[in-house]
């Protein structure tokens, strides 16, 4: 099960001329990468009334971005389209820290995943690892569970009878 998580929509005027790059992405990239990325939805829809192309991505939290393609290069467009991919539709602000030291640390600055793998970031669900913050320590039995368990044992050692 994947999340979707943005839905771009690539409005594509395929009679302008200038559209050249935009075509080679539609006709060659846009099947890949909707192959590889299943949480994004992506919907291409050529149009005769926009005279350029362009991406608008819609987010779950409804916003929507608009990009447009006119004279971009293939590459350019796949990078535009990663971006739009790996962003949250929330606006992009500067974290400001509340406090100012006129003589920052040498040493540089420390976060909870300064040793950690890269990997613990990037992740698909469901995932086949569990989390580092489950328990290591095999789950205990719950009581109904024992209860059947010591039933079946009377049962079988035969000195419980049914009537």
């Amino acid at each position: 099960m994947h999340v979707i998580r943005a839905a771009l929509a690539v409005v594509a005027g395929l009679q302008v001329t200038a559209t050249l790059q935009h075509r080679d992405f539609v006709e060659q990239d846009i099947v890949p990468f909707a192959e590889k990325n299943p949480q994004v939805v992506l919907y291409v829809t050529p149009h005769s009334k926009y005279t350029y192309p362009k991406v608008v991505a819609e987010f779950l939290n409804g916003t929507k971005r608009k990009v447009d393609l006119n004279n971009l290069s293939r590459e350019d467009i796949i990078k535009e389209i990663e971006l739009l991919r790996t962003q949250s539709g929330l606006d992009i602000v500067r974290i400001r820290k509340q406090w100012h030291t006129d003589n920052p640390s040498i040493q540089g600055y420390w976060h909870p995943f300064y040793n950690k793998p890269t990997e613990l970031n990037i992740e698909t669900f469901p995932s086949q690892n569990p989390t580092l913050s489950e328990p290591r320590t095999p789950r205990l039995p719950k009581l109904t569970e024992k209860l059947i368990d010591e039933l079946k044992e009377i049962k079988d050692s035969g000195k419980y009878r049914d009537k």
